[in-house]
């Protein structure tokens, strides 16, 4: 669209030339296209048919203008956009594993309907693989494959039900975020509102154990002990830089209950993201979602290698592990790979960026992996829950495998 040339050098640019309908609106068609959709753009839209009408250059709208206009922030980076009703505070709970997560988004999700009423939006994604799903890990792993479609799907659905709230807090909960690796598109989503992001952190020898038990446990890999000590990531100092890097403010806290207030996980949470806690009478486990261990841990290991268990038995196992200690204890770690693990580095940016003395237990005098004396007993236990058998049972294996592999992979053949 172009100015009248001659009535602009004969002095009479304010005169406006008509042109047909049919040139305005195809102009106004362009304008959709050009500008990424009809209600993105409306504004714009109109704008363009007025102007291709009188023959004059379409007005340049204003970002905050349109804003203003119809009430939302746009934004343009990566063809996404958020569209919540006002700036907000965005609290990122980012884990780690086997921190108390699970108690953390279970409290949110009890307690959905009374933290709308006090302004805070915990958003509900509905029923996920069957399960209703508690946490946010939908969202998460879109943003680590950089599926676009499914991340754009997700926030309309979290921008409608703020929309329709008003809240002035998002409280977005998942282990799965702190494997993100470009973080550019969650960053750009959000540039507009505060993100502060939480994350509580183990001491190392004590987090190598769980995230080895975590590994076997929600896979179908087998890697003894030593083999995952070779890929375990220790370099804590990179994942903090990254994620203060990322948030406008950050919160590192360990995870120890000697230091979290009342010694919850759930109390600490909401008092560091300045959200409500409501006490409860029944109070939930100090991890929902326990580790599994011992000669339990051991099974599936075995299980993983032969072929791997469906997704409800991960359930059941970690119910088994709620019922007997001994299906919760950790790996046993030699003296000198605990020294290695603690000479790299990773306590000494933990007592940095939490202020805390992590606490050095001994994980060397815990029992052998696997309990031969307590194995053949075990096993039965395990294979008593029906969900486990029925998996167990598609791999057409005898339960004495178990036993005559365990001496074996003790002496680490």
């Amino acid at each position: 669209m172009q100015i009248d040339r001659g009535a602009a050098s004969a002095g009479h640019c304010w005169q406006r030339k008509r042109r047909p309908f049919s040139t305005a609106l195809t102009a106004a068609v362009g304008a959709v296209f050009l500008h990424g959709g009809p209600r993105r753009c409306l504004l714009k839209t109109f704008a363009a048919i007025r102007a291709a009408a009188e023959c004059r250059p379409a007005p340049v709208i204003d970002s905050r203008w349109l804003a203003f206009s119809i009430g939302r922030r746009w934004r343009h980076d990566a063809g996404l956009s958020v569209a919540f009703s006002r700036a907000l505070k965005v609290v990122l709970h980012i884990g780690r594993h086997k921190t108390g997560t699970s108690s953390v988004q279970r409290y949110l999700s009890k307690n959905r309907e009374a933290l709308k009423r006090d302004g805070v939006l915990y958003p509900d994604l509905g029923i996920l693989s069957g399960r209703i799903e508690i946490a946010h890990h939908e969202l998460a792993h879109a943003l680590q494959r950089g599926d676009t479609t499914a991340i754009e799907a997700i926030f309309r659905e979290i921008e409608r039900q703020q929309n329709e709230t008003n809240s002035s807090i998002l409280v977005l909960s998942s282990e799965s975020f702190q494997n993100i690796k470009d973080s550019s598109i969650i960053k750009s989503m959000f540039s507009d509102h505060h993100l502060y992001t939480i994350c509580y952190l183990r001491e190392i020898v004590g987090y190598y154990c769980s995230s080895y038990a975590q590994f076997v446990h929600a896979n179908d890999y087998f890697a003894d002990p030593s083999s995952y000590l070779k890929m375990f990531d220790t370099r804590l100092g990179d994942f903090v830089s990254a994620w203060s890097g990322f948030s406008q403010s950050s919160c590192f806290r360990y995870f120890n209950k000697s230091v979290l207030i009342g010694e919850d996980v759930v109390q600490d949470f909401c008092h560091h993201a300045g959200i409500p806690y409501y006490p409860s009478p029944v109070l939930d486990s100090w991890e929902s979602n326990v580790s599994i261990g011992g000669n339990l841990l051991y099974f599936k290991l075995v299980c993983n290698a032969l072929g791997g268990l469906s997704k409800k038995s991960y359930y059941a196992l970690s119910d088994l592990a709620g019922n007997k200690k001994s299906f919760r204890e950790k790996i046993r770690v030699p003296g000198q790979t605990q020294s290695e693990l603690r000479s790299r580095g990773y306590n000494t940016v933990l007592k940095r960026v939490t202020g805390c003395d992590p606490e050095l237990r001994d994980y060397s005098k815990n029992s052998p992996f696997p309990d031969l004396s307590s194995l053949r007993e075990d096993i039965e236990i395990i294979l008593d829950n029906a969900v486990v058998r029925h998996d167990f049972d598609k791999l057409s294996v005898s339960p004495t495998l178990f036993t005559r592999s365990a001496n074996s992979f003790s002496r680490g053949d």
